[in-house]
């Protein structure tokens, strides 16, 4: 990622970032030192411009409409250049040491570390307050899919959040080490690479509870992939799904109409599978609104409120809705043309016998 101004946007939907914030400061500069001339990040033009490629970058992300790229485009662009604006002199002052520290010859005192972090300390939580602010916002314009992945995100950032306010307030009380933290020595390297470890671990976890998932499913990769690596590779495809309820009923009257082979009845499977876990996670999130609204249906007293009542229920029920329908949307997409004229035929002739043959005629 190129450019503070450009970490900084990122946050809004990612956590990953929140760790450069705690790296090591610069030395404390002589007076006059720290010209804001210097900050070209922080130009209002450059803002303006890393916002919309930014939030382009969430769009595709998220997979956002053209009215909810400009939703978002609006509420970005109605916080983060205030704050910016507000903080541009000490944002350009932190961005310059930054570099400094990573060209000096030697390393930062605790003292000037210190200094540092209490200056960052603050900055960071206001930034914070933005993010979830923001985040909120965004929600009321998201999809049901859009918000889990949401969730799953701001818990990733609010783990980063958290263990960027902890290394800061070790250095704010005098307890830097250089050997450990500042990027040119010997250990850093060593020390940075288990820290980003357990961060990605940590992050993990988060996502995967704040999406419904189970945590230990995820341990092993990286915060962006869910998990997925050499040490923890994917379900295999021809892994179970749930097979007890009617959309699974539905999958296995489906295979036997077809006649699937054996490729394509994994590939049916891993379609259910995928249905029944975005299922779960949507019924988890939402289950107490379900019983609530099922509440009301019974008790409803006039027309109006079950009316209502009835509506509210319909739109709980439509993320259900349209999961089944991509289920059977994939399916669609798996037999051969061989295998559905020879179903059509089966159906004829299964139509044919099941139609009351006339009585014969007396002759």
């Amino acid at each position: 990622m190129s450019g503070l101004v450009r970490w900084i946007l990122v946050l809004v939907v990612s956590s990953g970032g929140v760790a450069v914030v705690a790296q090591p400061p610069l030395p404390r500069p002589e007076d006059g030192e720290a010209d804001v001339r210097e900050g070209l990040f922080f130009t209002d033009r450059i803002i303006d411009r890393a916002i919309n490629r930014v939030t382009e970058d969430l769009a595709e992300h998220y997979g956002l409409d053209e009215d909810q790229l400009y939703n978002t485009r609006a509420i970005v662009k109605e916080r983060f250049p205030r704050f910016f604006q507000e903080n541009r002199a000490q944002l350009i002052r932190i961005a310059n040491r930054w570099m400094e520290v990573m060209l000096a010859d030697e390393p930062p005192t605790p003292e000037e570390v210190a200094e540092w972090a209490q200056l960052v300390t603050p900055l960071l939580g206001q930034f914070a307050g933005l993010v979830e602010e923001t985040a909120q916002d965004m929600r009321s314009f998201m999809t049901d899919e859009q918000q889990v992945k949401l969730d799953g995100e701001l818990a990733m950032f609010r783990v980063g959040l958290d263990y960027a306010n902890r290394r800061l307030q070790v250095w704010a009380n005098g307890g830097y080490d250089w050997e450990a933290e500042w990027p040119r020595s010997e250990k850093f390297r060593e020390k940075e690479w288990e820290r980003a470890r357990e961060l990605e671990r940590e992050q993990r976890r988060a996502r995967a509870e704040a999406m419904g998932l189970d945590p230990n499913s995820v341990d092993g990769g990286s915060a962006g992939d869910g998990g997925v690596t050499r040490e923890n590779p994917p379900t295999h495809p021809t892994s179970q799904p749930d097979r007890t309820d009617d959309w699974a009923a539905y999958v296995e009257n489906f295979i036997r109409r077809y006649k699937l082979d054996e490729t394509q009845k994994t590939a049916a499977y891993k379609l259910l599978r995928r249905a029944q876990e975005d299922r779960e996670r949507y019924l988890r999130r939402k289950l107490a609104d379900i019983e609530a609204v099922e509440k009301r249906l019974r008790e409803a007293k006039t027309d109006e409120e079950r009316a209502r009542a009835k509506a509210d229920y319909e739109r709980l029920n439509e993320p259900l809705d349209r999961y089944f329908r991509r289920l059977k949307d994939g399916l669609e997409t798996l037999p051969t043309r061989r295998q559905r004229a020879e179903a059509a035929k089966a159906d004829m002739e299964a139509k044919a016998q099941a139609t009351p043959k006339p009585p014969p005629k007396n002759e």
